[in-house]
């Protein structure tokens, strides 16, 4: 039986934000368990055109999502679950304050590359004499 298609995060954000696995998954072959959370909420796959938000706790982060316009298809008394199109990704992100990667700055690479390179120089091995 074929799963149905679902937009991995991974593939899309993976370099900007932390993109983590459901604690139920064992391994990363199965985009459905892919999620990136933040301060705020969990965002994970919902359909192969739309994204979920979970919000906990956070009752006027709730009514904002609401305000912008995304459909509420769980509604709990403290958690509410929001889908929404790719497009709005950025907005949501914003607002639920997504955790992002560290990003290198060019200067930072470079001190790196050096510090690789100088590792990576061989050293010389004294072998004992019997």
């Amino acid at each position: 039986m074929n799963e149905p298609a679902c937009l991995n995060l991974r593939a899309l954000y993976g370099r900007r934000f932390r993109v983590t696995l459901e604690e139920s998954a064992d391994s990363w072959a199965n985009p459905w368990y892919y999620q990136i959370k933040g301060t705020r909420g969990i965002v994970y796959p919902h359909s192969a055109k739309l994204l979920a938000v979970e919000i906990d706790n956070h009752n006027r982060i709730a009514k904002e999502l609401a305000d912008m316009g995304l459909r509420c298809t769980q509604d709990g008394d403290q958690e509410k679950t929001f889908v929404f199109p790719l497009e709005r990704f950025e907005e949501v992100a914003a607002l639920v304050k997504l955790y992002r990667r560290p990003q290198l700055t060019e200067e930072q690479r470079k001190k790196l590359r050096e510090r690789a390179l100088r590792n990576l120089k061989p050293k010389e091995i004294e072998v004992p004499v019997p």
